[in-house]
């Protein structure tokens, strides 16, 4: 109907091409106002034909003659042309001067009421009023339309962070799970030959001329810890696996959560000559989250301080814990000489590393940092320690 571009930066010009749709019941009105305004562009339409001749987004005002026999028809198309845009201008001209009429056509949504018997000119300085109004309000309304799909965009965006966040997150762990196969084989090898070595003895038992009652219940009790000990690994194992990122806060045990953790790596780091120094737990120690990522964070630390442990003449790596009312500290150490300054402010960027290649995925620290943050706690290095401390704040449930 007409050019959808606008010129915004001379809306409130009056040299300004506006275009105004007339609904009449002839083209007088509208060649008149025409032939005086030039600024007008003007679309003309029938009352029958204006619902296929009207395009209200293109309207900066639209001007419609209500009939006087058809009153009321006329007044529900000027409203079906504000329910398809609620913002555009409607002008009416009628010869019904009732009042209770021209009341009920500004309630209807009518913002001018003039007769088209008016004078011309007071005609002209109102609908350039209204047009003027109607054009700034369309930039608005384009404006808001690139504005929504605008923020449309962002969401997309922002949605698609969080996917690929979440899928690096896994692949971290399972990248630690690859680093952890060999340790974790050793940590169930070793229990499923001390039970294959009880089942021996047992047969013996039960096989004697005299069975023992009370030796076999011995080793069936020393074999059903055997079991539920290889039950735990393989529990945590698939525990582990699997994204607990969508997962509820629950309550968690910080005994249960060091003793889970150190059930897949604890066996990895003695074996290569590291000394592992575990503090005393208290029990009732604990903490809400996602027990999943927490143990994410702890496995990453003691991954990295394990690594660092190995490079150096003195090999230990220590866990300590610490509370206050409010927060509970977890401490991993190693045996190393603390970080430099300028490898401090480059850590948590994801995919730095000092790992040598294929050693290091450059995303267990940021990831942990991050999987804190959501707990309501903190990743930290403590620089006041000699060697090289990692602090994990996390806030402790009361009692």
């Amino acid at each position: 109907m007409f050019e959808s571009e606008l010129d915004q930066g001379d809306i409130s010009q009056t040299s300004v091409v506006r275009n105004i749709c007339m609904i009449f019941s002839s083209k007088y009105i509208a060649e008149k106002i025409h032939s005086i305004a030039p600024q007008f562009k003007v679309a003309f339409s029938s009352h029958e034909d204006a619902a296929k001749d009207i395009d209200v987004a293109t309207c900066d005002l639209c001007i419609i003659e209500l009939r006087v026999a058809d009153f009321f028809s006329d007044l529900d198309l000027a409203k079906s042309l504000l329910v398809a845009r609620p913002m555009l201008p409607i002008f009416a001209m009628s010869r019904n001067d009732n009042l209770d009429l021209k009341v009920m056509s500004f309630h209807a949504g009518v913002m001018e009421f003039q007769s088209p018997d008016a004078d011309i000119q007071e005609i002209l300085a109102r609908a350039e009023s209204l047009a003027r109004l109607g054009k700034a309000t369309r930039v608005v309304e384009i404006q808001n339309v690139e504005l929504l799909k605008t923020m449309n965009d962002i969401s997309a965006l922002e949605k698609e962070k969080s996917q690929n966040q979440a899928t690096l997150m896994h692949n971290s762990k399972m990248a630690s799970l690859g680093e952890m196969a060999g340790n974790l084989a050793h940590e169930i090898n070793n229990p499923l030959g001390i039970l294959n070595g009880r089942i021996l003895q047992m047969r013996k038992i039960l096989t004697a001329e005299t069975p023992a009652k009370q030796e076999a219940l011995d080793v069936l009790e020393k074999m059903t810890a055997v079991s539920k000990r290889i039950a735990s690994i393989t529990k945590g194992l698939k525990s582990f696996s699997r994204m607990g990122e969508a997962d509820p806060f629950e309550e968690i045990s910080i005994q249960t959560l060091v003793e889970d953790t150190l059930a897949f790596c604890a066996e990895g780091i003695r074996q290569l000559g590291i000394e592992l120094r575990i503090c005393e737990v208290d029990p009732k120690l604990r903490i809400s989250g996602r027990p999943t990522q927490v143990s994410q964070v702890l496995l990453n630390l003691l991954s990295n301080a394990r690594d660092a442990a190995e490079t150096y003449a003195e090999k230990w790596v220590s866990i300590n814990i610490e509370s206050d009312d409010k927060f509970v500290c977890l401490m991993i150490t190693d045996s190393g000489p603390g970080l430099p300054e300028h490898l401090i402010q480059k850590i948590y960027e994801p995919f730095f590393t000092t790992k040598p290649v294929n050693k290091g995925t450059g995303l267990g620290l940021p990831i942990s940092k991050k999987i804190l943050e959501e707990h309501g706690g903190e990743l930290t290095i403590d620089r006041a320690c000699p060697n090289t401390r990692f602090v994990v704040v996390i806030p402790k449930l009361p009692g």
